[in-house]
């Protein structure tokens, strides 16, 4: 499955959109207080209260 990534930097926000069934849908939101966690590689997170400073 492919991926892609879209921020959101005035709601301080990452957006992470999955291809299925040939049209890529909203996998999931992460807020700038959150942790970006990985669906590719298990266990690698981001904490993300630094990327929106």
């Amino acid at each position: 499955m492919r991926r892609i990534c879209g921020s959101d930097p005035i709601h301080q926000t990452i957006e992470v959109y999955g291809l299925e069934h040939g049209a890529y849908r909203k996998r999931d939101v992460f807020g700038k207080d959150g942790r970006l966690t990985s669906f590719v590689f298990p266990g690698f997170d981001i904490e993300l209260s630094g990327v929106f400073k």
